[in-house]
């Protein structure tokens, strides 16, 4: 196209133009109806108390001890079974979906 086809295509829209675009008030609503700071500050706040709490009765009911017993049975009677390569990779996979998993849904939780 030459200037004068753009010239042409421009005198013929112009008359549509409109500065505002007429929402009935959507773009108002959708605006009070995302999150405030507070609310984010105050899911953080709750994610920490939690993570706390259970790192807190993860000690508290010794739990961590049938966790090392379930990791020595694993590590003396299966892996020597098992090609370490192979293991890790998958642990590392696993590791990395659930790292997506909990990213996904902090996202969508805000």
């Amino acid at each position: 196209m030459n200037e004068n086809d753009d010239l042409l295509i421009q005198q013929f829209l112009a008359p549509l133009k409109t500065d505002e675009v007429a929402d009935d008030g959507f773009s108002l609503r959708v605006i009070h109806a995302l999150p405030n700071r507070r609310q984010e500050r105050q899911s953080r706040v709750w994610t920490v108390f939690c993570l706390v709490v259970g790192a807190l009765l993860f000690l508290f009911t010794h739990s961590w001890e049938t966790l090392l017993s379930g990791l020595r049975h694993f590590v003396v009677d299966t892996l020597p079974q098992v090609n370490l390569v192979y293991t890790a990779f998958t642990v590392l996979v696993l590791l990395i979906l659930v790292f997506v998993e909990v990213i996904d849904r902090e996202r969508a939780a805000l």
